[in-house]
């Protein structure tokens, strides 16, 4: 069962993002509105809709599925590679062991010296890609710190070529290295990283899990729902341990704590032997609470030695990853206990173990644990049951004083460090004096006095600045284990006192969101409207007095919404003002407080700005839903100008993604607010109106099709003028598309219907002409102007009666006038000066990245290459190599700005 796929379709989000557990306790499926239409979790993606971006962090809890969704990942990936050049680097990091195997197994692998040196040839170094898989980050063997200054300080020197890579990287979401994301960003780019984290189970995922292992689901869930044991169910890993308990033996989960049902999961494993020892029915002579011991001091080897898994032969076997690997002779050491009886570890014993359900194979010789999950659990049990000390706990468990002057609990540890506080209340004690946020990893039992203690600690770590809410990701969930009747009390003083840290009043607002301590409202609506505190705080204090549900607390909030705020510069806070107010579940703010809120987002470009999630996510829904039990509601919206200009305003530059279900709806609302009565006045005025100067191509191909749609096809004149205005002032593109009789086929914009032919002034011929123009750009390229290179492109694209240059980011001269129109002796001073120019142009300049500019010379030098590799291939043969590297650059770049 442990291995069994289910073909789930799992979800991510940012972690910076809140999902909505419903009131059952699984994951509202995203996919499925509530009764009042709105989507309760509009802000989760499929790992689909984030495939595109160049680099992604995949984070994810242990026993989440985050290695799984990422096996998947690269098995469509290498399905939809095949028959192409890209290729798939796959490493999985928990078998690294020292900086020089990491650069050998990655760096210095065939794959990437092959993709960083083009080894293809021109075609290939344009199109093909290389894939890299990084999983279990948090589990390599070296320190995290390592690992991630590796990762970048390598990658920095290929930063002219990420165009051509695509990065995955899995980790725990507890222990990302902060330097990773701030270095990727600037390798990769701000808007080529993306983070995201996998959320938990839906319902109707554990249902088709029961099904699969033939276990009724409703009764199931009803025993799950009933014992409160949800949260168990809605990981994968605890979800098999639950299904193996209710399944196979019938006991009841009743009162088990969650390391009580990992131990009877675990036990289940070592019931059940792999796929090789049931054909070859070789049960063994190891009773399970035999194998489990044996498995649990395996575990305890691995964890505490830095070894990867075990190899089931010797040494040279295992050769280059012998220093990762534990042998089985060196698990053959003396006896253990199983049911109060001694018993001999041998060879075979081991064997048997490695053969159960707990472990995998890495290959021929190579053994590894099926879920890391499993290694820290029964490493802990196995200290458990062997009674080990506080001292043998500390230093196995902590960073010397010479590694870290906080004696802090070492990082990789954290998860077995829970499992054994779970276990054993005395170093549970211990935890709570050093690293109390480790502590929430754990099954903290329901007593007040510790709850209080494990707050206190906390706290008292993020006033002192040995822990800070910027360098870790937290899961703000593991705050319910907190709650306890002393909380408000206790949160109050960080909440009000401006001069504690501003990361322990942070926390302190998090954990009175998280417990909904009703008891700090007026606080935390003093904080959220006192313009003096930080911005960051404010905007906590609003979205614990949201989730915390006072209608009083949320009614004062309206002046925070509705009034302008010179320090919200990025309308954060009022977007978090406008969610509290104005909901799914309850709207405090009438249609006319509503709409005078609404103004232009202050950062178009902000994708993530909690305003234009509010307007996306939120209020569009809300008005698709209400105008469509009352249509009459729109109608009478339409005629109120100044509300419908001024939602006008707030969608047009809204950031919406393709695949967005709203994004019809708003381009209609759109469309009918702006172009239809504007059409329907015969009025071109508007067109100078700043709306067609947005740069969303869907809004203009929206438009294209409503003036396509409104006008009669035999009405030319009106044609005309519409489309000479949209020219004039906006993107022809699109209407190019729809009025195509309309437009000379050459040039985009140039009307052609007879009506405005015959009233339009006969047209000039160019002067000097495209012919003349061209030979005065080749014999300034002759006499050494490099620039006339690029400037001969701009010429080549005109005809004898063009007005302006067109078809400017065509990367093939030949399909130019220019080059059609040449003679031959002609054609042939152009190759020679695509050669002149690609072996003579040194400088490179970046500076036009990303700032949505043409660099002419860049376009230049990726025509002057096609252009050889088309007509004079053999020239290619005598470009020495770092010119290639140039013209390799050249053309990277103007393809990744366009």
């Amino acid at each position: 069962m442990s291995n069994q796929t289910y073909n789930w379709q799992r979800f991510w989000c940012s972690p910076s993002e809140r999902f909505d557990l419903g009131y059952d306790g699984y994951l509202s499926d995203p996919d499925v509105k509530s009764v009042n239409g709105y989507n309760p979790n509009p802000k989760l993606v499929t790992f689909r809709e984030i495939s595109e971006i160049p680099c992604l962090i995949l984070l994810g809890e242990p026993g989440i599925g985050k290695t799984q969704a990422m096996k998947e990942e690269e098995d469509k990936v290498t399905a939809e590679l095949e028959n192409t050049d890209d290729e798939i680097l796959s490493l999985d990091l928990r078998s690294v062991s020292t900086e020089d195997k990491l650069n050998k197994k990655l760096f210095e692998s065939p794959k990437f010296i092959r993709w960083q040196s083009g080894s293809h040839g021109l075609s290939a170094t344009l199109r093909e890609r290389l894939h890299i898989f990084l999983d279990s980050l948090d589990e390599c063997l070296l320190r995290l710190e390592t690992v991630a200054a590796i990762l970048v300080d390598e990658l920095k020197y290929y930063k002219e070529d990420v165009n051509r890579l695509t990065l995955r990287i899995a980790c725990r979401t507890a222990v990302l290295p902060s330097v990773l994301e701030s270095e990727l960003k600037e390798i990769f780019g701000e808007d080529s990283l993306g983070i995201y984290q996998l959320v938990p189970l839906r319902r109707q995922d554990v249902v088709k899990a029961a099904e699969a292992n033939g276990i009724d689901p409703e009764s199931f869930l009803e025993e799950v729902s009933r014992k409160n044991l949800v949260p168990l169910a809605i990981k994968p890993i605890t979800l098999n341990f639950l299904m193996k308990s209710y399944g196979d033996r019938g006991q009841s989960l009743e009162n088990k704590r969650i390391d009580e049902i990992y131990l009877d999961g675990c036990r289940c494993l070592c019931e059940e032997s792999n796929s090789s020892r049931r054909d070859s029915r070789a049960m063994g002579g190891l009773d399970p609470d035999q194998r489990l011991i044996i498995a649990a001091r395996i575990a305890a080897v691995t964890i505490f030695a830095n070894r990867f898994g075990v190899c089931n032969g010797t040494y040279a076997d295992c050769a280059p990853s012998k220093d990762e690997l534990v042998l089985i002779e060196n698990l053959c050491i003396e006896t253990e206990v199983a049911n109060s009886k001694n018993f001999d570890i041998t060879e075979p014993a081991i064997k048997e173990v490695l053969d159960t359900g707990l472990f995998s194979s890495g290959g021929e010789k190579l053994i590894g644990w099926s879920h890391q999950t499993y290694a820290e659990f029964l490493a802990a049990w196995y200290l458990k049951e062997h009674h080990v000390s506080v001292s043998l706990f500390q230093s196995l468990f902590y960073l010397s004083k010479d590694e870290d002057p906080e004696h802090k609990l070492i990082p990789q540890l954290h998860e077995t460090v829970a499992w054994l506080a779970t276990m054993i209340p005395e170093i549970r004690e211990v935890i709570l004096t050093t690293d109390p946020d480790v502590l929430l990893l754990s099954d903290i039992p329901p007593e007040p006095s510790l709850q209080e203690a494990v707050v206190s600690n906390l706290l008292m770590e993020y006033e002192q600045g040995k822990l800070l809410t910027q360098t870790i990701i937290i899961n703000y969930r593991l705050y319910e284990k907190l709650k306890h009747p002393n909380l408000a009390e206790q949160l109050r003083p960080y909440i009000v006192d401006a001069s504690k840290a501003i990361d322990a009043r942070d926390t302190a607002i998090k954990i009175a969101e998280v417990c909904e301590v009703n008891k700090l409202q007026n606080e935390l609506v003093t904080l959220a409207t006192d313009s003096e505190e930080k911005i960051e705080l404010r905007i906590s204090a609003v979205q614990a007095i949201g989730e915390i549900r006072d209608k009083n607390s949320r009614l004062k909030l309206k002046p925070l919404a509705l009034n302008p705020l010179p320090e919200d510069e990025d309308d954060r806070l009022k977007g978090c003002c406008l969610q509290a107010l104005c909901n799914n579940k309850r709207n405090y703010l009438t249609d006319d407080e509503l709409f005078d809120a609404l103004t232009p987002p202050k950062k178009i470009n902000l994708v993530d700005s909690s305003y234009q999630r509010f307007l996306k996510n939120t209020l569009v829904p809300m008005l698709q839903e209400k105008w469509r039990r009352e249509p009459r509601l729109k109608s009478d919206f339409l005629k109120e100008e100044g509300k419908s200009m001024k939602l006008l305003k707030a969608l047009v530059n809204l950031v919406m993604i393709e695949s967005d279900p709203l994004l019809e709806f708003v381009l209609n609302l759109i469309g009918d607010i702006y172009l239809k009565p504007r059409l329907a006045d015969h009025d071109q005025d508007w067109m100078q109106d700043e709306v067609l100067r947005s740069r969303w191509e869907k809004l203009h191909k929206h438009f294209a099709q409503r003036i396509y749609d409104t006008f009669n096809q035999d009405n030319t004149e009106s044609i005309d003028r519409t489309i000479e205005w949209y020219y004039k002032f906006a993107n022809p593109k699109w209407l190019y598309e729809q009025f195509p009789s309309y437009f000379n086929n050459s040039e985009q914009g140039q009307l052609a219907s007879n009506k405005a032919a015959n009233t339009r002034p006969q047209q000039k011929l160019l002067e000097p002409s495209p012919r003349e123009r061209v030979i005065l750009c080749l014999d300034q390229l002759d006499d050494g102007n490099l620039s006339a290179w690029w400037q001969l492109n701009l010429e080549m694209t005109l005809k004898p009666y063009s007005r302006h240059y067109s078809n400017e980011f065509e990367p093939d001269l030949t399909k130019l006038p220019g080059w059609k129109e040449a003679d031959e002796p002609t054609r042939t001073r152009i190759i020679e000066g695509a050669e002149n120019y690609i072996i003579n142009q040194k400088e490179i300049n970046t500076d036009w990245i990303g700032k949505n500019k043409v660099n002419w010379p860049a376009l230049a030098g990726c025509r002057a290459f096609l252009l050889l590799l088309n007509k004079a291939p053999k020239i290619l043969d005598k470009i020495p190599s770092e010119t290639w590297r140039i013209g390799h650059l050249l053309s990277s770049l103007f393809l990744l700005e366009t």
